[in-house]
């Protein structure tokens, strides 16, 4: 009776562990998207020798490790040797990242909460104005109600966090910062008014969070995680902009039923046939 007291708690402290969502430190390398780009394609190309993978690339290990863990959270990699849906539309029209259209892509996929819980964080948690010491340690509270991993022997998360809001207001990092989704002022992190956003990448962001429904609420879409509005920091009236933007191009439908704004789901495509929609006509 007396082991089982002892072993139990130790078999239960290693299944909560197990079960938590570890952080990733991209082998210690920032946002560039050239290079990244750069193993994207030879992905492509079916290189499956690793040394020649590296030959090609010009980069060593750590670093091929490090962009394929981005391109997987960017959603663009299946696997280290298969593209993803995504990623071959993104390859068929812009293999480069060149586009504003297709940077907003891989910075949404990038903010989703299994794949950066940083980015998600400020995103669609955080009030601006505040330093990074500060965001690090609200992160840290915020991330144990969600069972992500807090605790490590070297400073993972001042790490990836740096990475992150330097691949978003650093020109340096040759990453987001032209969409203009933060800014940084007095070493204080401030959301800024969204640059190039086309109302067809709106409608992606809508119709990758349908979740089967018809039609969705003004203020669904305006606070909902992952939305439009808390992704792109909206308020009420931005908002309603937006959706007159959408409904231009007939995606979407804006109706009232009784003191309820109302969104209608009218484009009978995927999120993925979206994009497709864009790269086509542009």
């Amino acid at each position: 009776m007396m082991m089982k007291l002892v072993v139990l708690p130790v078999l239960f402290k290693i299944t909560y562990f197990e079960n938590m969502q570890s952080l990733k430190e991209y082998q210690g390398f920032s946002v560039n998207l050239k290079d990244i780009s750069r193993i994207f394609m030879l992905v492509h190309s079916n290189m499956t020798n690793n040394q020649e993978f590296l030959s090609e690339s010009g980069f060593g290990d750590n670093k091929v490790r490090g962009i394929l863990e981005y391109l997987k959270d960017f959603k663009l990699l299946k696997d280290r040797k298969t593209l993803s849906e995504l990623g071959t539309l993104v390859y068929k029209n812009d293999k480069t990242f060149s586009e504003n259209f297709t940077k907003w892509i891989i910075l949404y996929q990038w903010s989703k909460l299994e794949n950066n819980p940083i980015l998600h964080y400020l995103i669609n948690e955080f009030i601006g104005g505040k330093e990074l010491e500060t965001i690090k340690e609200n992160f840290i509270f915020w991330a144990n109600k969600f069972q992500i991993k807090t605790d490590y022997d070297k400073n993972f998360i001042g790490g990836l966090l740096n990475k992150t809001v330097n691949s978003l207001v650093d020109s340096d990092t040759d990453a987001f910062r032209n969409l203009n989704l933060f800014f940084k002022n007095q070493d204080k992190i401030i959301r800024a008014e969204p640059y190039a956003l086309h109302p067809i990448f709106l409608g992606y962001i809508i119709y990758e969070n349908r979740n089967n429904r018809i039609s969705i609420g003004f203020d669904e879409l305006l606070n909902e995680v992952g939305n439009i509005g808390t992704f792109l920091g909206l308020n009420s009236k931005e908002l309603d902009s937006k959706i007159v933007e959408m409904e231009n191009i007939g995606i979407i439908r804006m109706v009232q039923h009784a003191d309820l704004h109302m969104v209608e789901l009218i484009y009978q495509g995927s999120a993925l046939n979206l994009l497709e929609k864009f790269y086509d006509e542009n």
